[in-house]
Parts: structure tokens; C-alpha cells; sequence
């Protein structure tokens, strides 16, 4: 397993979109303790990080399937 990268390496930060921010990325998990694949936690869906991918898949669809 893979260790996760710190906060400072993936110069995790305020996001200043809407769109490019944790909560649409790809590597983020939304949970009552939110996570990403990627970034130790914290994490925060109105953060961003200089990997962001964006989630193909909306996460509203997902919760609906």
C-alpha cells in the first residue's frame, strides 16, 4: 500500500472554482469522515490540491444507483 502524500506536498488549498475543487474530484470520498485516495485528512470538499482529476461520474448519480 501506498503511503498518502501530506498537505503540503500536494500544495493542498482553497479552491478558487466551483468546479476544480475536492468535492468533483475523482480520488475524493465523501463520507461522515471525508477522504481522498491520494491526500492524508483532512479533507475538504471546498479544497483542492495540485492533483485534482475530474470525477467522470457526478457524485448525486452515484448515490442514486
Amino acid at each position: 500500500m501506498m503511503d498518502k502524500m501530506t498537505h503540503k506536498a500536494a500544495n493542498y488549498r482553497p479552491a478558487v472554482s466551483t468546479v476544480q475543487r475536492c468535492g468533483t474530484c475523482s480520488m475524493y470520498r465523501d463520507s461522515s469522515a471525508p477522504s481522498c485516495t491520494l491526500v492524508v485528512k483532512p479533507i475538504r470538499p471546498t479544497m483542492v490540491c495540485d492533483y485534482f482529476e475530474k470525477r467522470k461520474t457526478p457524485i448525486r448519480a452515484l448515490e442514486k444507483a
